[in-house]
């Protein structure tokens, strides 16, 4: 339950800080570049799994 909580409680925090503080212009640029920053990490991390399971199996 708590979770769940944190996640309402979360979830419209975000929205708000980006349409109040920057303009539609930037948030996409913003939002991009964190979507290439993410998409990058996970990148990495499916990597590190797959080495993991190949050198563990």
């Amino acid at each position: 339950m708590e979770n769940l909580e944190e996640k309402a409680s979360d979830t419209p925090e975000v929205p708000k800080e980006n349409e109040g503080s920057e303009p539609k212009g930037k948030k996409k640029k913003v939002s991009l570049s964190e979507f290439k920053v993410k998409s990058f990490v996970t990148d990495v991390k499916v990597e590190q799994m797959q080495f993991l399971k190949t050198a563990g199996g």
